[in-house]
């Protein structure tokens, strides 16, 4: 039934506004996997030593007939020839801007105040925008080496057969062996619903006898030695 009131009055100025997607602020990822390095100068150079060049990784004792560290009195000792090459930074300019007309911001005005909505949602595209340039890079096989292949196909199907913990142990040690330290595991939410769920997934938390307890990321974390999971 509607509400009938002849003698009802109209007053927009105490109608508030009913705005859409107002969790995604909440949802943005980017700067806690790339966090802003900040800077006091717009461009700049830097040291880059590399592990190739900069004789990171190379054992110079490598050799099983003789032993190159070894040193016979009043003799010099093996030397490295080490590299380092300089690299470089320049910040650049992002930004975006809304033209509110008078006529519109005494308008809208009336119902919220548009200019501080107006920033929040600009910053908003800002972020947007840093989002896809991140996960552009992060999912980028050049930086990675080439995605690990599952001899199951991840679907609800196979949800009894897919192994999780092993693709992310994998991943995991190609990592390690570029001898840094990975803290961080993105995966998208519809992955995390599957994977979550899969059979041996939740064995290799609780063996097969892991009745209904819950898979939590803050769990997986802990058990992949990894600081946070997105």
């Amino acid at each position: 039934m509607s509400y009938e009131n002849t003698t009802a009055e109209f007053r927009p100025e105490l109608q508030v506004k009913v705005e859409e997607a107002m969790g995604i602020d909440n949802k943005f990822i980017a700067d806690l996997i790339l966090p802003i390095y900040p800077v006091t100068t717009r461009k700049g150079y830097y040291k880059r030593i590399k592990r190739g060049k900069g004789q990171l990784l190379s054992n110079p004792g490598n050799n099983t007939v003789n032993d190159p560290l070894k040193r016979a009195p009043g003799t010099a000792y093996a030397e490295v020839s080490r590299t380092t090459e300089q690299d470089s930074w320049l910040c650049v300019d992002r930004g975006i801007e809304e033209a509110l007309d008078d006529v519109n911001k005494q308008e809208e005005s009336r119902f919220f105040d548009i200019e501080s909505s107006t920033s929040i949602w600009l910053m908003r595209q800002i972020r947007i925008a840093r989002e896809a340039r991140v996960a552009a890079l992060i999912f980028n096989e050049s930086v990675w080496g080439s995605a690990i292949e599952s001899g199951t196909a991840f679907t609800q199907a196979n949800i009894a057969t897919i192994d999780p913990a092993e693709l992310i142990k994998e991943a995991k040690r190609l990592v390690d062996k570029r001898q840094e330290m990975p803290n961080t595991m993105v995966i998208a939410s519809e992955m995390w619903d599957l994977v979550s769920g899969a059979t041996k997934f939740r064995e290799y938390f609780f063996g097969t006898a892991g009745g209904s307890a819950m898979i939590t990321k803050q769990l997986v974390a802990e058990k992949v030695e990894l600081s946070q999971i997105l």
